[in-house]
Parts: C-alpha cells; structure tokens; sequence
C-alpha cells in the first residue's frame, strides 16, 4: 500500500492531526518521544541504514507537513530523514532551518536510541510500532537475527490496508449526539513558566511485579494505581498552596488517554486515541489514599466505555465537518483551534498515559535495558505523566514546562512510601532540582 496521495499531490491529516500544526508554537510543539536504552552505544551508520531500510515500510510515515488554503496537508517526503544527535531538552521544534521537515525525528545519545513524533501524524501505538521495527532491524543489522519477529513489520513486508486509515472518519458524525458537558478551570502547576527553549525531563524506575503487587492487593490495574498516586501527589501540592495563604483554583482534573484501536477493531496507525478526564475536588477536603482509589477504580469502571467515548469523539468531528468551519481559510481555522485548545488546557491539571508492556523478539530483549516514554510539552496543563514497561522495568517519565518539581517529587516519594524502590533521572539543573520537595539524594542522577 502506498500513502493515499490525491490527485494533487497531498493527503489530509487525521480529526485529531489537524489540531496540532494549528496550535504549533515553540513552546506548543506536539512531539512526544520513545526511548530505548541499549546495553552499548548504537553504531549512527548502522541506525542511519536500519532506518533507510524499515522507513519505506511507513509511507504514511515518511512525509513532511505543508500548508494549502484551507488545511495542513501531508506530501511524500522530499528531503531524507537523518539520525540526529540528542538534545539536553527533548521534544522541542527543529530548526527552522533544518532542510527534513519530517514530523519525527530519530536521536541519539550514548546509549539512548530516541524516536520523537509529532502527533499531527500519529499516537503512542503508532509511534512504538516504528521504534519497535527500527529496533528489530538495527539489531539484524548489528548480526542478530531473529526466529520470530512477531507483529512487528519488516523490510519489505506487506503493508496492512487499514494501517493508514483515519479512523475517526469511519465513526459517523451524528448531529443528535449531545456535546460533551463544559467544565471549570482546573487547578494547575502554580510554577512560573521556563524560559522558551527549556523542557524539564524527569524519569523515574520502579521494578513493575512491585507496582503490580501494590495494585493488585487495592483490587486496582496498574494505570488504576498510578492515577491515584498522581492525584495524592497533586492533592499535596493543593494545600501547599492553600497553606501559603492563597486560595487554589478549581478541582484536580486528570486527563487520560484511552486507546481506541480495540473498541472499535481498528488496525491504523496513525492518530486514533482519546481523552477521558477524571476529577478529584480537595475544595471539598482532604481525600484520604483509600478514598481516592476507590473513586479512580469506581470512575475507570464506569466511564471508559463506547457511548461517553462516543461524545467526545462526536464533539471532536464537529470542527471538521460543519461547512462553516470546513470553508474557513487556515489562518482563521488557526484562530479557532487555538482558542479551543486553550479553553481545553484551562480545564487540565494534568495527564498520564500508560503504553503499557513493551514485546521485542527473545534473542532481541536481552540487549534492551528499558524503553522510557516522554509526552509533550504542554504550557497550558505545564506537566505531564507518562509510563511505559519492559520486562521488569516499569519507566515514569514526567515532562514540565515550568519551575518546580514539587508533584514529580511528592509523586515518587509516595511510592517510596508504599515500599516501591525509585532510581531516578532527570535533565533538571542541580541548583534547582528537587529543593521544595526534596528526594533522597542518593537517588537522584542528572544526565
């Protein structure tokens, strides 16, 4: 299958695509990243050739983003997409000189093999999809061939029909669906903002049967757990705040991402995922640990089904399809998707997501330590949570936007408390890491 190419030679972007480059600044910039840690420092030639070789596999990947009247369109790639060396921030913008307009870029550092996407053009799942069939194909090349490569593509492999498929349009806009109800603002991150061109990275790692354990005895999955560690981490960050004689603003808002490609049987790798936002009011007092399990476990059970999704999606598709919006030129398309995007991110404390279990080939997982998963930098919510596991490394990446790591570290202090050891890394300065709510020192490296 090739990239479904148009008589004029460009291709539409998914519902959710054509929010991105809309809203794009250098502070709004829409890339998230994927990481595996290697046990030795990958060889850039052999990269550069894994990922000549597996890209053409991905024609809807191998594209670069143009503007037309009324759009952001996809056209074929023009320029070659080169391995590039890593940056001290992750997920900032290229150059604009940068001769790839790519909406990915592949990066290295030591022994950190890094894919960063921009979500005009896909979501975790596509993403991982890639990193996982460049991985396989540099480590052929490196002399390490595999019996069973299991789901993931190779060179030359058939190219599933549905693969480039822009899922949401398959789900019908339908006019007698209600909107979504509109929310309060949110409580957020009271840091003032890092000075443009900086991206806070923090990960931290957790041994996952641990955390499956301490899931398991509150009756809870594990993305259940670490939503409610989140929010208790937020819950004390609130009365830090009200306890310095300011009045904090709003309930906790948490918004999740869900993975649609089950409900609704899609194979598409592109964008197909949605928000579900889960609240916690501490306006209305202290949440004891035991309380605010049981709301999470209670709102995931409930909630996370086909109708509320559904609405949310209906909601989505209204900018798409109303022929109001659709004949807007972009600049005033661009106009109304910011506004919309910013009234969104006001209504946010902050997010996590959870990929889940990461599977490479048996004669592969040995020479992988951990993959570690970064979202994107977000001005609006200011920080951001993201989990990922392989074997018996479950990966926490926090992304912040602004001062202070008062959440990341009552966060990881709050799973030292349920007996959960945390080594941890972050990008953060010495002079300014961890000093409102500090983390055993012995635990904390700077890379």
């Amino acid at each position: 299958m090739k990239l479904e190419i148009n008589e004029k030679g460009w291709s539409r972007l998914d519902n959710v695509g054509n929010l991105f480059p809309a809203v794009q600044s250098d502070r709004i910039t829409g890339l998230f990243r994927l990481s595996a840690i290697l046990d030795h420092e990958p060889l850039k030639g052999l990269v550069q050739e894994a990922l000549d070789r597996i890209l053409p596999r991905f024609p809807y990947f191998n594209v670069e983003v143009v503007e037309n009247l009324f759009w952001h369109t996809f056209v074929p790639a023009r320029h070659p997409l080169l391995v590039l060396p890593d940056s001290a921030n992750p997920n900032l913008p290229l150059s604009r000189d940068a001769p790839s307009r790519h909406p990915m870029r592949v990066r290295l550092y030591k022994t950190r093999l890094s894919i960063e996407f921009h979500h005009a053009l896909t979501d975790g799942t596509g993403a991982l999809t890639f990193l996982r069939a460049l991985l396989a194909e540099y480590f052929y090349l490196y002399g390490i061939d595999c019996a069973d490569y299991g789901d993931i593509p190779r060179p030359g492999s058939a190219v599933h029909p549905h693969e480039a498929e822009d899922s949401y349009a398959t789900l019908p806009y339908d006019p007698d669906i209600p909107l979504p109800p509109t929310r309060s603002r949110a409580f957020q991150h009271p840091g003032r903002m890092l000075p443009r061109g900086q991206y806070r990275a923090t990960l931290g790692f957790v041994p996952l049967d641990l955390a499956l354990a301490r899931a398991k005895e509150r009756g809870l999955t594990l993305t259940e757990f670490l939503i409610g560690v989140l929010f208790l981490a937020w819950q004390e960050v609130f009365f830090q705040v009200k306890a310095q004689g300011k009045k904090p603003s709003g309930p906790l808002r948490l918004y999740i991402p869900i993975n649609l490609r089950k409900l609704y049987e899609s194979k598409t790798l592109l964008n197909f995922f949605m928000t579900i936002p889960l609240e916690l009011d501490p306006r209305l007092g202290e949440w004891s640990p035991e309380e605010v399990f049981e709301k999470v476990h209670h709102f995931m059970q409930i909630e996370v089904n086909a109708r509320s999704i559904r609405q949310q999606i209906n909601g989505n598709l209204r900018g798409v399809v109303l022929p109001l919006v659709r004949l807007l030129p972009l600049v005033l398309k661009k106009l109304f998707l910011r506004m919309f995007y910013h009234v969104g991110e006001k209504e946010q404390t902050s997010a996590l997501s959870n990929m889940g279990a990461v599977r490479m080939p048996r004669e592969i997982e040995p020479h992988i330590h951990r993959f570690e998963f970064l979202p994107p930098p977000s001005p609006g919510t200011r920080i951001a949570a993201s989990v990922i596991s392989f074997r018996n490394v479950l990966s926490i990446g926090f992304g912040r936007i602004a001062e202070g790591a008062f959440v990341e570290a009552a966060f990881f202090r709050r799973l030292r408390e349920y007996g959960l050891p945390v080594k941890i890394e972050t990008n953060t300065p010495k002079e300014e890491s961890w000093r409102s709510a500090p983390v055993a020192a012995s635990s904390s490296t700077t890379t």
